[in-house]
């Protein structure tokens, strides 16, 4: 899966509220972060992979969390019943925002990046590396 992320800042939503209102008017003056991300997407659509667009203030079911972080869904219940991403329950379905979701993908990600680092320092400690 691949994860794409727009911040829509003031410059993003001005642009944003003048392309809902002229659509013919295309990308033009659109700043560079949107049409860089316009862009990724169409290659995305021209190859033929399918595109989903989630806002952070969606909420997801347990399986949909699984699917974003490539894990089971028993690792994901796991996760959340160990208090590492907030959760509330619909009925007897557990229920995580996608900005509390997303977060624990980026600290995991920044963990696993830190941790091969100070593996790779550790084997050119002890002369392993050329």
């Amino acid at each position: 899966m691949i994860k794409k992320h727009l911040h829509a800042g003031d410059p993003e939503r001005e642009f944003a509220n003048a392309f809902t209102q002229n659509p013919s008017a295309g990308l033009e003056g659109a700043p560079e972060n949107v049409r860089k991300f316009f862009y990724e997407v169409m290659e995305m659509v021209a190859s033929g992979r399918d595109i989903d667009i989630i806002s952070d203030d969606d909420e997801c079911t347990t399986q949909e969390a699984a699917d974003i972080l490539n894990v089971s869904r028993s690792f994901v219940v796991k996760i959340l019943e160990d208090g590492h991403i907030p959760f509330h329950k619909v009925g007897h379905y557990r229920r995580v925002m996608m900005k509390d979701l997303l977060e624990y993908d980026r600290k995991r990600k920044e963990a696993a990046r830190k941790d091969f680092g100070d593996i790779v320092e550790e084997n050119q400690r002890l002369g392993l590396y050329d």
